[in-house]
């Protein structure tokens, strides 16, 4: 008999939600990894049949249902929020509204996973030419959404776990949400003007990004912060009525490492204006 502390679904190298497709790919990618015919290592023959036992139970509705509800009876309904966290785990940020937080809310998230190469197994070559699948790379990357529901009542910071990721011979991570309950921000008026006040990192006005704010009587709402973004900038909201505008406030670190100092000060040199003739001109 073949054991594993893995369930089948981290087996797999999927969520729980997974749907048949994705369980399928999974598998099929898998399979490709650790087939006797093509992966020599001693344990690769067992981890085929674990593999193959996992398909067979996760790709039947009954008895994927039946799994389910044997995992629920021994972990309990919440074990998936409350798998251990360890040094290489992988924590994704995800913003909600208060009220969300307490009726609970599903969201879409984006991973990177990563897996062996199935053809040249990681080994970057294939036949001594470089590998044509994976371009010499050893590994496949691709982007995948996973849809994961976050419970009622959930806490600022909370972890909710969502499932292996980067899960193949060379990689095995968990993947959790980081819950952070966006206060919610209101509208102010001066004059005939409308805005509402946002603070943002300094990295952040410097490099740009996404920020999610959460408006009174809206939601949450993306905006987006260009690069270079200047201290008391004002940034147009599209919130469907009257002109309203985001304060920009940069906010400057409290404090900095020595490499990050470092990196100031290398920036500031790379700042200075050249002297005449340097690099040609």
């Amino acid at each position: 008999m073949v054991v594993c502390s893995k369930n089948l679904y981290e087996l797999l190298g999927v969520s729980f939600g997974a749907t048949k497709d994705e369980i399928k790919l999974a598998y099929k990618k898998m399979v490709r990894i650790y087939h006797p015919d093509l992966n020599k290592e001693k344990d690769a023959e067992v981890k085929f049949k674990l593999l193959n036992n996992a398909y067979d139970v996760l790709s039947d509705d009954e008895k994927r249902k039946n799994y389910d509800e044997l995992l629920k009876i021994t972990k309990g309904k919440n074990f998936f929020k409350n798998k251990r966290l360890d040094k290489n785990a992988i924590i994704k940020e995800v913003k909600i509204t208060e009220i969300e937080a307490k009726e609970g809310a599903i969201r879409t998230v984006n991973i990177l996973n990563t897996q062996t190469c199935p053809k040249c197994m990681g080994k970057k070559l294939f036949y001594g030419l470089e590998c044509s699948f994976c371009k010499g790379e050893g590994e496949k990357k691709e982007l995948k959404k996973v849809e994961v529901e976050i419970h009622k009542n959930v806490q600022n910071n909370e972890l909710i776990y969502v499932g292996k990721v980067n899960s193949s011979a060379l990689y095995d991570k968990n993947l959790f949400l980081k819950i952070l309950i966006e206060p919610v921000k209101k509208l102010c008026f001066s004059g005939e003007e409308v805005f509402i006040q946002v603070e943002i990192p300094l990295y952040d006005a410097i490099l740009g990004t996404v920020e999610e704010i959460n408006i009174e009587n809206y939601g949450l709402y993306k905006m987006k912060i260009p690069p270079l973004t200047q201290n008391g900038a004002k940034i147009k909201l599209d919130l469907g009525k009257s002109e309203c505008f985001a304060k920009i406030e940069v906010v400057f670190p409290k404090e900095l490492s020595k490499e990050e100092i470092k990196l100031f000060r290398n920036l500031k040199n790379l700042s200075q204006p050249r002297e005449k003739g340097e690099f040609g001109e």
